[in-house]
């Protein structure tokens, strides 16, 4: 079984439009203090009569609404996009960013705190929570909270902020709404607005580093299988004959061939193939989930050493039926990890004989990324490189480890 994913599938993206749910006023611990130390000076004024304790009262509670109108009326101008989510991998670092527009023409916004929301949103959430179909957010536990500030937008202004947080592991994670809320400019009372935003991005898996002489080992082998291009080249396979130019080498004259025309010929060589590696994941005899979760890392790691090198690189699972041809790039690279990165280990297992090595009917390099233990067959096969992660140290589950100790490569 063979499926095939485009890139786009792959990237990050939000839902269209972009909903304001409600506002809210919130009134906290300092509110709630606030409140209560201005009803007893009300209670000190209206028992004493005290003219002093009157104005302290008034002015109390002059605070209090002058607190409430400005942070309502900045918010009520204040709209928000999420903009990107950067590329992550488990143990790194990503970025959201964020653009605040201020529509009011003349009330400026000030500290407006901006977070992601972690619970099912939009008008119709009750009905979705009773029937089991509400989006819930699924960034806890795969992102620290995320968080961005904005000191000053003013008015008919906009500005990019930005929240840094950790991955602390691979998997798909969704967006679903952001709150963005401000208590300027006492503290008293707290103004917010929820936005309904729906975003699904992947976090990578961690990249284990891989010892240099795998990938030699690896080049030697995919060089052995490579066929000539059809298209001239710089290479060292021949490809056809052509005119003499002015400034072609001499060694590159086909003198018979010359000869016989009677025109001065040359020997085009044909561009050269490149090298093309399979990266297979052998979940067959895996001990458990962390040593599952080694073998996905070490072949993130792996991939990403290869596409450095220029190499088209492919992959199979055979565990969820995913094989993805080599190719080259960037985008074809970001496609190989967003596969490992949404790697179900609680997927149905397609091939219990573990991962095929068929090098020869791929055309192409061959290396096996183990779990555990190879199979006889694998262990046996002629033509692949074999991986084995026994050496690497588990990662922490909180922070990954971006560096893991060199892989044991077996023949």
């Amino acid at each position: 079984m063979s499926k095939t994913r485009h890139t786009s599938d792959r990237a990050s993206s939000a839902a269209g439009r972009v909903f304001r749910v409600r506002r809210r006023y919130h009134v906290g611990a300092p509110g709630l203090t606030y409140i209560f130390v201005t009803v007893l000076v009300a209670l000190g004024a209206f028992n004493s009569q005290n003219n002093l304790l009157f104005w302290a009262f008034g002015f109390s509670l002059a605070l209090l609404v002058v607190s409430g109108l400005l942070s309502g009326m900045m918010l009520m101008g204040v709209g928000l996009e999420r903009l990107e989510v950067s590329e992550a991998s488990a143990g790194g670092q990503a970025s959201i960013a964020y653009r605040v527009r201020n529509s009011n023409r003349i009330v400026p916004a000030f500290a407006l705190t901006i977070m992601e929301v972690d619970r099912p949103i939009g008008r119709r959430r009750s009905a979705q929570r009773r029937h089991g179909t509400a989006e819930q957010a699924s960034w806890p536990g795969h992102l620290s909270e995320p968080c961005a500030f904005a000191a000053h937008v003013g008015p008919g202004q906009s500005l990019v902020a930005r929240a840094s947080v950790a991955a602390l592991q691979r998997g798909s994670v969704h967006l679903s709404g952001v709150l963005v809320s401000t208590s300027f400019p006492f503290g008293i009372v707290k103004k917010s607005l929820l936005f309904e935003i729906h975003q699904d991005f992947i976090i990578h898996p961690a990249r284990a580093d891989v010892d240099q002489s795998l990938l030699r080992q690896t080049i030697r082998l995919g060089e052995r299988g490579s066929v000539p291009t059809r298209r001239a080249g710089a290479g060292t396979e021949f490809f056809a004959l052509r005119e003499y130019q002015p400034g072609d080498a001499m060694r590159s004259i086909a003198w018979r061939a010359s000869a016989r025309r009677g025109s001065m010929l040359v020997r085009q060589p044909a561009a050269p193939s490149p090298v093309r590696v399979m990266v297979a994941l052998d979940f067959g005899t895996s001990p458990g989930a962390a040593a599952d979760e080694r073998a996905i890392s070490l072949a993130a790691g792996i991939i990403d050493a290869l596409a450095d090198n220029g190499l088209e690189v492919g992959l199979r699972i055979d565990r969820t039926g995913v094989e993805i041809r080599p190719r080259q790039g960037r985008l074809h690279r970001t496609l190989l990890l967003d596969e490992l990165g949404i790697l179900s280990l609680h997927a149905e297992l397609h091939n219990e004989g573990g991962a095929r090595s068929d090098a020869k009917n791929e055309q192409a390099a061959v290396i096996v990324v183990h779990a555990g233990t190879a199979t006889g067959e694998n262990r046996e096969s002629v033509g692949a490189v074999h991986v084995f992660p026994e050496n690497v140290a588990t990662p922490a589950d909180k922070a990954l480890a971006r560096s893991i100790a060199e892989v044991a490569v077996r023949p």
